[in-house]
């Protein structure tokens, strides 16, 4: 994996409202905007796997994702997305699809929750 010398910092607030600063470097040889905050084997597999994921996508239309850790996010969720900041964080955790289907097929995912629909009288 090819890390480029650019370097930045990111602010956000996680899932338990706390200030979370990461400091990331933008992946080389990629045609999106990814950035990590590190260089294990776990972050380049969560690099891979995105890349895979996002590939059929339009580059230009994509916010920039940044890769965090578990304990950064607030343990638990596999992406957060700051429409402020036009940004998406993704957890380092999620680093294998396996994980990833863990959690989907566990029905502890958004899609699988049932809303009730309220009216307004």
């Amino acid at each position: 994996m090819d890390y480029l010398a650019k370097k930045h910092e990111y602010a956000f607030l996680n899932n338990k409202l706390n200030l979370v600063r990461v400091h990331v470097s933008q992946v080389a040889n990629t045609n999106y905007d990814i950035w990590t905050e590190g260089y294990s084997k776990k972050y380049r597999n969560s690099i891979q796997l995105i890349k895979h994921a996002i590939k059929n996508f339009n580059q230009s239309e994509l916010p920039p994702i940044i890769i965090v850790a578990d304990s950064k996010i607030g343990s638990g969720g596999i992406s957060s997305y700051n429409h402020d900041d036009d940004v998406i964080y993704y957890n380092s955790y999620y680093h294998t699809q396996a994980r990833i289907n863990r959690l989907v097929n566990g029905k502890l995912f958004a899609s699988n929750l049932k809303f009730v629909r309220s009216r307004i009288i």
